[in-house]
C-alpha cells in the first residue's frame, strides 16, 4: 500500500479558490496540474493569445477595415472551437457598436463639410478680395 505523503506528491497542485486542492493524478508529461486542469490552462493562454491576435487586427484607429478582419479571426475561431460562443458574442456586438460610432463620425464630418466648406470658400475669396484691394491702394499711392 502506497503512503499518503507519496500519494500527495503525484496529485495535481491546482488549489481551489476556497484552499482545496484538486485530488486527481498529475497528468503524464506534467509536472504540475492534471488532465483536466491543464486543458483549461491552455484554454485561457489560448483564449489570450486570441484576445491579443483580435485587438491587433483592430488596431490602435478604429477602422472598419480593421473591425471586418477582426470579425473574420473571431468567426475563424468560433468555428474551431477555440472562443467560447457566449466571449464571440460579446466581442461581436462591441465590434457592432464600433461600427456605429464610426458611422456616426462619417455622418458628422460630412455634415460638417457640407457647412463649413462653403463658409470657408467665401472666406478665403473675401480674404482674397481684401488682399488685392489692399494691393491696389498701396501701388496707387
Amino acid at each position: 500500500m502506497k503512503d499518503a505523503r507519496s500519494l500527495d506528491e503525484n496529485r495535481c497542485t491546482f488549489t481551489y479558490a476556497d484552499g482545496r486542492r484538486c485530488g486527481m493524478s498529475r497528468m503524464e508529461g506534467h509536472d504540475l496540474l492534471c488532465c483536466h486542469h491543464w486543458s483549461r490552462l491552455e484554454e485561457r493562454d489560448d483564449a489570450a493569445k486570441s484576445g491579443e491576435r483580435i485587438a491587433q487586427l483592430v488596431g490602435e484607429e478604429v477602422e472598419p477595415k480593421g473591425v471586418k478582419k477582426a470579425l473574420e479571426e473571431l468567426f475563424r475561431l468560433v468555428a474551431q472551437g477555440r472562443m467560447p460562443p457566449a466571449r464571440a458574442m460579446t466581442l461581436a456586438y462591441v465590434s457592432q457598436l464600433l461600427l456605429q460610432a464610426l458611422a456616426f463620425d462619417l455622418r458628422r464630418e460630412k455634415v460638417m463639410s457640407d457647412i463649413w466648406e462653403p463658409y470657408l470658400q467665401r472666406l478665403q475669396r473675401e480674404r482674397l478680395v481684401m488682399d488685392l484691394a489692399a494691393a491696389g491702394k498701396s501701388k496707387g499711392k
